[in-house]
């Protein structure tokens, strides 16, 4: 019920949204205006990786699964964002 909902370029929107406020939010506390792309773009990673296991796993994607893919990926985006890469 839930894949296919929102459509593919909002999604990207957003994700274009996130990583360039992270981008301007890490510029203005001095870290490197790349880190905050970064982290967008391996919290991306990590959420995609992750749906693809459960699907393969699970043959599908439930409410849990969607909670899962939110804890991993704010996982990734503040280890990234937090991590001193410069």
């Amino acid at each position: 019920l839930f894949a296919g909902v929102v459509p593919r370029p909002a999604v990207g929107a957003l994700w274009l949204g996130v990583a360039a406020a992270l981008s301007g939010l890490g510029a203005l506390i001095g870290q490197p205006w790349w880190q905050g792309l970064l982290a967008a773009v391996v919290a991306l990673g990590a959420a995609a990786v992750s749906l693809r296991r459960c699907v393969h796993r699970f043959g599908g994607m439930t409410g849990d699964v969607l909670g899962a893919l939110v804890e991993a990926t704010l996982t990734a985006l503040v280890v990234v964002s937090a991590a001193r890469l410069g």
